[in-house]
């Protein structure tokens, strides 16, 4: 459960010890804040620990009602960190009043699997095993005011169906034009989203890659948009321009 820092202008790697707030349980997943303030540990099913990240002091421990299979720090409310159940349940949880939460349910949620933020906070897209991905616009100023009703949800802005198998990740482009989606269950699972009209490009992936064997894990966009890599099970990364975006 040690993760490490590398610095990127001194080429220098720092190793961080496993907190004993952690009592030696194992990490499922690790995020950092934007602002590199706060580190969050996903451990066993539903414990989320969360400490300051220059001191590793520990600030908190918020705990689900159901077993956590994605979380993280909100990009633009400092105050904030955000935990997708597995039933659909999303949290709300405030890093200064430990006690406040917000939650509400994606909507036709069966079996949760995955999350992402936009990076300016807008949209919040959450996968399930079905294939469908939810996207909510957090600035909806309805939920905004009504948001302590646990019934109440944000506008659901957009949906996808276009995969047939279990979400396994997300990503949002800088500028939020777009969403990347993708599965490992089956080859060559990945499709990218439009937020603006609720559509994806027919065109991508092209026909020939239909036919390739690979796996898709992860994926990500170029600070600018003009690029689009996508990485595969088999150790190789799928690189693609997208010729909209003129700047790297």
């Amino acid at each position: 459960n040690d993760c490490y820092v590398y610095d990127l202008l001194i080429g220098e790697i720092t190793q961080i010890k496993q907190p004993k707030a952690m009592d030696k349980s194992s990490a499922r997943k690790i995020r950092l804040s934007a602002d590199g303030n706060y580190i969050a540990y996903l451990v066993n099913n539903a414990d989320i620990f969360v400490f300051l990240f220059k001191t590793m002091d520990h600030l908190h421990t918020y705990r689900g009602a159901e077993n956590i299979v994605d979380l993280c720090f909100s990009p633009i409310n400092r105050e904030q960190i955000v935990a997708l159940a597995v039933n659909g349940t999303v949290y709300i949880w405030n890093l200064i009043k430990y006690s406040e939460v917000i939650q509400f349910f994606d909507e036709g949620c069966v079996k949760a699997t995955c999350m992402a933020f936009s990076l300016n906070g807008q949209f919040l897209a959450c996968g399930s095993n079905t294939g469908i991905v939810n996207v909510y616009d957090m600035n909806d100023y309805k939920w905004l005011n009504k948001r302590q009703n646990s019934s109440q949800r944000p506008l659901l802005f957009a949906t996808f169906d276009q995969l047939t198998t279990s979400v396994s990740w997300l990503e949002f482009s800088k500028d939020a034009q777009l969403l990347a989606m993708g599965s490992t269950v089956k080859k060559m699972a990945v499709r990218l989203g439009h937020l603006a009209s609720g559509t994806v490009f027919q065109n991508f992936p092209s026909r020939q890659e239909h036919f390739s064997k690979e796996r898709l894990t992860t994926c990500a966009f170029s600070p600018k948009g003009a690029f689009f890599a996508v990485g595969t099970k088999e150790g190789r990364t799928r690189l693609y321009q997208l010729k909209h975006f003129e700047k790297y």
